[in-house]
């Protein structure tokens, strides 16, 4: 579903007490860093509805219990849990130096320090363990390269360029 202008900050996970209250569970990777304003939309049937607090009480793990206008009965939170909670796009804090959201990197050039052009990013997937680039090299093969920092030398957003440095093999593993 295409909301752009708008970021993904969680979403309403259940209930919370009988008059009307949820859990939100923030999916952002820096919500701990957003101001949430006095209202959030929330995706029902694939459209963006705007919701304005009444009470919103971040919790320190990941979670924050919520009230809105108009939402006064446990069965109307429950109407809304498991649904996507978003802001618009100008809240959303923007990362400076080798911070990144991983959407953010899809469609860079990757260049590693030894290999040169490796192709361009694919995907950023997430696993348990570690975060690994998918990279789609000029002959069709497929590269992946965990997402560490020490691996990460510059993330040249203005001209959307990713050098890497790889552990020694690790190119060449995908590409014999």
């Amino acid at each position: 579903m295409d909301h752009s202008g708008y970021f993904e900050l969680g979403k309403v996970v259940r209930p919370h007490g009988f008059k009307g209250a949820v859990k939100i569970k923030f999916t952002h990777p820096v919500a701990d860093l957003i101001e949430i304003p006095e209202s959030v939309f929330i995706e029902i049937n694939k459209t963006l509805i705007p919701f304005f607090f009444t009470k919103f009480n971040p919790q320190n793990n990941g979670f924050a219990i919520a009230s809105f206008e108009d939402l006064d009965t446990e069965q109307e939170a429950k109407d809304i849990s498991g649904n996507l909670v978003y802001l618009p796009s100008h809240l959303e804090p923007v990362p400076q130096g080798d911070e990144f959201y991983n959407d953010e990197l899809i469609g860079f050039k990757v260049i590693d320090k030894h290999h040169g052009d490796i192709g361009i990013l694919e995907n950023v997937l997430e696993a348990p363990a570690q975060d690994v680039f998918e990279i789609n090299h000029p002959s069709g093969k497929e590269v992946m390269v965990p997402v560490l920092g020490n691996f990460i030398l510059e993330i040249d957003r203005e001209n959307k360029i990713l050098r890497l440095d790889a552990p020694d093999g690790l190119i060449n593993f995908y590409l014999e």
